[in-house]
């Protein structure tokens, strides 16, 4: 970016900046990438143009950043963008550069391309006017692989561990008994939850326990024990 800093970004939400009326020729594939390759000055327009190199994909799920290059070049007499090279159903990954090539004007860009033996090669292209042409291919060692982003539907913080100090049942039963770690006797556990009324524990005991069923049925089933 222009201010230094990097970051991650989905390329299907980005849009290319290529002028629009390169940009039509895509056919509805997708432009994954693009490079100036000089200049164009339009005398009787007095407008400057850009020949240009871009790579398409035809679909986003893809192992590979590009099946299609292309070189345009503005034709001058024809005041339009005219296709110079173009090269289809290949698998293609960045990066995608433009280099010069020593002792001539002639601007030159590399491709990293699969080949049919399945290995990488970095082919270099030399551009002159409106001729494209391979000047070398090379074997590509890919750098290594860079850390995978997990994909995800939403942004929600991951939920916390479990609970170590026992569970709800725990908590709950210190709420009820406090630190008493016996068992609560002789008292009877109407099987109602559709009401509920206390019953101290006495004489020993001072916490409320909840004791659920019916008023009637509490008097005649909840008992202590001592």
């Amino acid at each position: 970016m222009r201010d230094g800093k990097v970051g991650w970004a989905l390329t299907r939400m980005l849009t290319m900046t290529i002028p629009d009326e390169v940009a039509q020729h895509a056919e509805g594939h997708r432009i994954t990438a693009y490079v100036a390759l000089g200049e164009v000055k339009d005398k009787a327009r007095n407008e400057t143009k850009h020949n240009w190199l871009w790579t398409t994909a035809a679909s986003s799920v893809r192992q590979y950043e590009f099946d299609s290059f292309r070189v345009f070049v503005y034709s001058i007499r024809h005041r339009r963008y005219e296709t110079a090279y173009i090269e289809r159903n290949v698998r293609g990954y960045y990066p995608v550069e433009t280099q010069d090539i020593p002792g001539q004007e002639a601007k030159a860009f590399s491709l990293v391309l699969e080949g049919k033996d399945g290995k990488l090669y970095k082919n270099v292209y030399a551009f002159s006017g409106y001729h494209v042409r391979m000047i070398s291919k090379t074997p590509y060692q890919p750098p290594p692989a860079l850390p995978q982003v997990r994909a995800s539907t939403n942004f929600d913080a991951t939920p916390p561990p479990p609970s170590s100090d026992g569970g709800w049942w725990r908590n709950m039963r210190r709420r009820v008994f406090g630190n008493y770690r016996g068992k609560p006797t002789g008292v009877s556990f109407c099987p109602n939850p559709s009401s509920a009324i206390p019953v101290r524990i006495k004489p020993r005991a001072s916490n409320f326990v909840l004791v659920t069923g019916s008023p009637k049925k509490m008097r005649d089933h909840a008992s202590v024990k001592m």
